[in-house]
């Protein structure tokens, strides 16, 4: 129960964003590295969303954290890819957390 009232709480500073394109799936050497997804995502992202990033491992709780590792050991918690909407379109989806050192206004 600690650890759905501690996501809830990180839910007001996560934006999730489910983007669908077309696209070859790269393979980083990090797996949170946004060149996983195409360029034509990426430069939306950094256009409309500079002050964010993918969730990575180090920003889950320990217990999180020790579960992804033992079901998902290649994967960033904040990208996943799959066939979400069409089964001939890749799609995206992001978990996407404040940068550090964000300016917190909101308009």
């Amino acid at each position: 129960m600690k650890n759905v009232e501690c996501l809830a709480a990180r839910c007001a500073w996560v934006l999730a964003v489910v983007i669908t394109g077309f696209g070859v799936q790269a393979r980083a050497a990090d797996s949170c590295d946004i060149s996983v997804i195409p360029e034509e995502i990426r430069t939306k992202l950094e256009k409309n969303y500079p002050d964010w990033l993918p969730e990575r491992l180090e920003h889950l709780y320990d217990e999180d954290r020790q579960f992804w590792i033992k079901d998902h050991p290649n994967e960033c918690p904040g990208i996943a890819i799959g066939h979400f909407e069409s089964r001939r379109e890749r799609s995206y989806a992001l978990l996407l957390l404040s940068k550090p050192g964000r300016k917190k206004d909101f308009a």
